[in-house]
């Protein structure tokens, strides 16, 4: 068995749509990860405070703080060994928007919608880069519970059908 399948990563979901958290917490639970969520910015910094985090997720474009400053914030703030590989998970994917986002600290880039494998990938890459060590388990920092309108819920199936699939579902009426 891969060292990286062993590793308990903890992880930060950095995202403020609910169907894009949803989604994304799909796709981890699927590969036998969880995740905090943070909706913004001030929320990614406030947890790092709280706990360490091996890996962020972090969309660019987020309310109040976005993804790109509150990654510059983290790696001015935290040592360098106290630092999370941070994974930019943006639809931002024209070209130039990867290097951007790895010439603002990020370590590496998946776009959205994000498939599973390419998901799997990103964190079994993120495991063997900080050299993760099994970590403790402790309750969430945040967690969010949203119901959602049925129009909602019609995207969101949408949605977790697309990122199992290598053809586009319809899209949501």
């Amino acid at each position: 068995m891969p060292r990286w399948a062993r590793t308990i990563l903890c992880i930060l979901l950095a995202e403020d749509s609910v169907v894009n958290q949803k989604v994304a917490l799909y796709m981890l639970e699927k590969l036998s990860y969880r995740a905090d969520i943070a909706a913004n910015g001030h929320e990614v910094l406030a947890a790092l405070s709280q706990r360490f985090y091996h890996v962020i997720l972090m969309d660019v474009q987020m309310p109040e703080m976005d993804g790109i400053e509150a990654t510059q914030r983290i790696r001015a703030e935290h040592p360098p060994d106290q630092q999370p590989w941070i994974i930019a998970m943006t639809a931002h994917t024209l070209q130039g928007d990867r290097e951007w986002c790895l010439s603002a600290g990020m370590d590496d880039y998946i776009g959205k919608p994000a498939r599973m494998g390419d998901l799997a990938e990103k964190l079994r890459h993120a495991a063997t880069q900080k050299q993760c060590p099994p970590a403790a388990r402790a309750k969430p920092v945040f967690r969010h519970s949203v119901r959602l309108p049925v129009r909602s819920s019609v995207r969101l199936l949408s949605a977790l059908l697309r990122c199992n699939s290598r053809s586009p579902a319809p899209a949501p009426p």
